[in-house]
């Protein structure tokens, strides 16, 4: 129910056995949802070493609307990640979609976590 498309203009996370070593560049993300239940969202942020790992806050764009949305990707060296994405909505129709896509109440709105390695 959910497309997604994403740009990356030079976008950079460099590790070394250190951690991370440098990041640069610019990512969007275009979030729509199937239907007319909402205009599309775009997202975007830039890579940033924080510590010894590497970070990338996509925040929206442009302030607004029925949905708002952010996400926060954490990278470490070994390639472990940790994606938390938090959501506020007064609508209990997104409301409820939000929480049947797994997302948990949480302070200040809705949560979710997802984390892998490689």
């Amino acid at each position: 129910g959910l497309s997604l498309r994403a740009a990356m203009e030079d976008a950079d996370l460099l590790f070394d056995d250190a951690g991370c070593r440098t990041a640069s560049g610019r990512v969007r993300v275009e979030l729509a949802l199937d239907g007319d239940a909402l205009p599309p969202m775009v997202l975007a942020g830039s890579p940033a070493c924080e510590g010894q790992g590497g970070r990338l806050a996509l925040r929206p764009e442009q302030a607004g609307g029925a949905l708002w949305l952010e996400a926060v990707l954490d990278i470490d060296r070994e390639g472990r990640w940790r994606l938390q994405t938090t959501s506020r909505t007064d609508d209990p129709t997104l409301r409820a979609a939000l929480l049947a896509a797994g997302f948990q109440d949480a302070p200040g709105g809705l949560s979710r976590v997802d984390a892998g390695r490689p």
